[in-house]
């Protein structure tokens, strides 16, 4: 199993929510009546989601440099 970083999986999120996303607009009257509701469920489940990845990130770098000027000192 490979590594990702938090950075590239938030990337990749966000990646998602717009493909989802443009497949719920080109979802059409003859697609399956349950798919745009179980788009609209997974965009909605993701929703939040990077913005808390990055926090996350950021809160991760705060705590490493502490740490560091701590060892530092």
């Amino acid at each position: 199993m490979s590594h990702l970083q938090l950075i590239d999986a938030t990337c990749q999120v966000e990646q998602a929510q717009a493909v989802l996303s443009l497949w719920l607009e080109r979802t059409s009257k003859d697609s399956d009546p349950d798919l745009p509701r179980l788009l609209g469920s997974i965009i909605t489940l993701l929703n939040g989601v990077p913005e808390a990845m990055s926090e996350a990130d950021s809160a991760l770098h705060d705590y490493a440099m502490r740490e560091f000027k701590e060892g530092r000192s």
